[in-house]
């Protein structure tokens, strides 16, 4: 996570318009959570001010925002139920690393 987390850092600075979203390490972040095999970046938002609650944030090459919780979205991508195209193949899970305290 550190890494992809690095990697947006960078591309951020030379293109801020195309990455409007921070990912960890920086505050107030995106995590990064899943990378399927169309190459897009699934992230975890933190709430917002005000108590909204967590949602899904996806980058594949336009930055899409769903009002969905992690559960709920694996479900549905699962399902095949998202109109996004996020799976193009079997899913499969493989730990990425850890997150310390």
């Amino acid at each position: 996570m550190g890494k992809r987390g690095s990697a947006y850092a960078q591309l951020s600075r030379n293109a801020p318009d195309l990455y409007p979203y921070a990912v960890y390490p920086a505050a107030d972040v995106c995590l990064p959570i899943a990378r399927p095999s169309s190459g897009s970046c699934v992230l975890l938002s933190l709430p917002k001010a005000g108590g909204q609650d967590w949602s899904i944030v996806i980058d594949m090459d336009e930055w899409v925002e769903l009002s969905l919780s992690f559960p709920d979205f694996l479900w549905t991508t699962l399902q095949g139920d998202l109109e996004i195209p996020i799976l193009v193949d079997e899913p499969s899970f493989e730990p990425v690393g850890a997150l310390k305290p």
